[in-house]
């Protein structure tokens, strides 16, 4: 059995007297424990790194072994001082092992590789807020983005292997993102969609050629009202970057994703149109803005106190594989959950 070890490091003291540790950016594995390891979703790549305790332990002639490469194959391994470096790719779902070899060919240490085929998956919309238990609103003919986590009775890890699909709309598979402080393993798989019109739309979420949830959503081309979020002022000291998040709701409160917002930024000295549901400016007591925030009829005016600043619909940006987001505790604060369900056995 193996065991994900939170935090720190645990050593696994093998026999012939060498420790190594198994690290995939999700947690320290050791060889003795309760079978609470995570698991991979089929097709994810792994990175992973082994680690001898002494960091400084030449490791040349060290080999790594899949005991079932259907299951989990290695790819590429690469031995450094101290370190072993593994590339691989999950395969078909089961439960296999990863065997390391010192430069003898004695077996030091093994952990536990489980990869497990989802049946259900949660869909966060990257926005903040919830709508309180309603289908998901979307602006029609204009693309909302959404992030997918995989589930069966745990959270299944690995992006790139989303497929999607819809009824009444276009899908398309997005970059994954990464979480900050974590690996893009650890973080989202994430799509676009963009409702061909008002009405109904489904998107099927697919790992494989298995779908694994459907997600209801209701397009609309209106909207009832614009709220704003805003960073106080009262607390600000001169040159503190404030940040205005505008969201908009429909008749009954929903909130609706995808939202094109406009904004006019009257100053002291100029006015500018921007576009983007986040503003962002510094602040200054000496200077007074107007905002004016627009979508279709509806308008939302406010002052600051600051130079005109900069509008976006995501200043994170930081869309590599490798990424993550700088806002990531604020936008982890905000994320809604459209579709959750635990399959228990």
């Amino acid at each position: 059995m193996s065991v994900r070890v939170g935090l720190g490091w645990f050593w696994l003291l093998m026999g012939c007297g060498d420790a190594v540790r198994f690290h995939d950016g999700l947690g320290e594995r050791q060889v003795f424990g309760d079978d609470d390891l995570e698991a991979y979703v089929p097709g994810a790549a792994i990175d992973m790194t082994i680690s001898h305790r002494d960091e400084e332990a030449p490791m040349d002639g060290w080999w790594v072994e899949s005991e079932d490469p259907d299951i989990f194959e290695i790819i590429e391994a690469r031995t450094d001082v101290g370190h072993i470096y593994l590339d691989g790719i999950a395969g078909r779902p089961g439960q296999t092992r990863l065997v390391v070899y010192d430069d003898r060919d004695r077996s030091v240490a093994h952990t536990q590789i489980d990869v497990i085929l989802p049946t259900a998956a949660d869909v966060f919309s990257e926005e903040r807020g919830g709508s309180h238990g309603l289908v998901e609103r979307v602006f029609a003919n204009r693309e909302s983005v959404w992030m997918v986590e995989y589930w069966f009775d745990q959270r299944i890890y690995g992006t790139g292997v989303l497929s999607v699909r819809a009824r009444g709309g276009q899908v398309r598979t997005l970059t994954p993102r990464g979480i900050s402080g974590d690996s893009v393993l650890g973080g989202f798989d994430r799509f676009g969609l963009t409702p061909d019109g008002p009405g109904e739309v489904t998107v099927e979420i697919l790992v494989g050629d298995t779908v694994i949830e459907e997600v209801p959503f209701v397009s609309v081309d209106e909207v009832a009202s614009i709220h704003a979020d805003r960073d106080s002022e009262a607390t600000a000291d001169a040159g503190d970057r404030l940040s205005i998040f505008v969201s908009a709701r429909d008749e009954q409160g929903a909130l609706i994703r995808g939202v094109p917002f406009s904004w006019v930024v009257a100053g002291d000295e100029a006015e500018l149109s921007l576009s983007g549901r986040e503003y962002r400016y510094f602040y200054d007591s000496a200077y007074s803005t107007t905002l004016t925030v627009f979508v279709g009829e509806e308008s939302l005016s406010m002052d600051v106190h600051g130079a005109p600043g900069e509008a976006s619909d995501d200043f994170a940006g930081c869309a590599s594989v490798s990424g993550a987001y700088g806002w990531g505790a604020l936008w982890l604060s905000g994320l809604l959950v459209v579709r959750r369900r635990r399959m228990f056995r």
